[in-house]
């Protein structure tokens, strides 16, 4: 009879072990980042750069997005809950709030219950995929392509509604991020929401060897659709819609939300940076 209680307990204890929700990580192994055929290595936290002359720095940014039914997360507070929305500031938070996008902070402590309830909501695996760049090179996330004609209409923090028509684009959120010498491994993004033409026009641009001519896209700014945040090490930031994302010309609208066979969806876009070094001219 102890035997088969023992026995019992022992598969009692398996089965619950399997039933265990299953985190992603923020950051899974990848490849350590080039420049010019050099190595560049993860920044330890909290490591300053005496001369930052001597180092050559990449800002490594992991994007993961998840599409949701319209809803799940704008009309919620759950997944906001876990975020700071505080470092966008009051009055930029509101007026991205008023056109229906939201933005907020979190630590790397927190990515486990973020993780799950993105699990929960989604029913699999996350989407994701990695850009690296300089620091205050500018990079394109574009969340929704090849849109047709729009009219997108902005309240300005004024209250004040703008409205304009725009020709077909790619709906981009451009960032860059920029480092702090003096915090190194803290990476200070900044966003904005810009439209940029499918259509190409050539142009005359300046360039090291002369002027050359090139073909590039038109590219409109949505006036008030930026921010600025500090991510500290190992922390991210979620960019997600809020309430007001229903409106069908926001700007939230236009970037976040897409339809799907008659039905609509929203998107939350999580960026999780992380800054590389490798020392230079005998440097570090």
């Amino acid at each position: 009879m102890t035997r088969c209680i023992a026995a019992l307990g022992v598969v009692l204890a398996v089965g619950l072990s399997g039933c265990r929700e299953r985190v992603e990580p923020l950051r899974p192994p990848l490849a350590l980042p080039r420049s010019g055929g050099v190595e560049l290595h993860p920044l330890a936290r909290g490591r300053k750069l005496d001369d930052p002359r001597s180092f050559m720095l990449l800002i490594r940014f992991r994007l993961i997005t998840v599409e949701l039914p319209i809803g799940s997360v704008s009309d919620s507070e759950e997944l906001w809950s876990y975020v700071n929305e505080e470092p966008v500031g009051g009055r930029i938070g509101a007026t991205l709030a008023r056109n229906g996008i939201r933005v907020g902070v979190a630590s790397e402590q927190t990515w486990p219950d973020v993780a799950k309830l993105l699990g929960r909501l989604t029913g699999k695996s996350l989407s994701r995929r990695h850009v690296v760049t300089h620091p205050g090179a500018a990079v394109s996330v574009v969340l929704k392509a090849a849109q047709p004609l729009q009219t997108v209409f902005v309240f300005r923090p004024d209250r004040t509604l703008i409205g304009n028509d725009y020709p077909p684009c790619d709906n981009v959120l451009m960032m860059a991020g920029t480092v702090n010498y003096d915090e190194p491994t803290d990476v200070h993004l900044t966003a904005g929401a810009i439209l940029r033409s499918v259509e190409r026009r050539s142009r005359y641009v300046e360039r090291a060897a002369g002027y050359v001519l090139t073909s590039l896209p038109t590219y409109y700014r949505l006036e008030d659709m930026g921010f600025t945040v500090k991510i500290p090490a190992g922390g991210f930031v979620v960019v997600g819609p809020g309430p007001d994302v229903r409106r069908d010309t926001s700007p939230g609208h236009r970037l976040l939300v897409r339809t799907r066979r008659g039905l609509q969806f929203e998107t939350i876009l999580v960026i999780a940076p992380e800054v590389f070094a490798a020392p230079i001219r005998g440097g570090g």
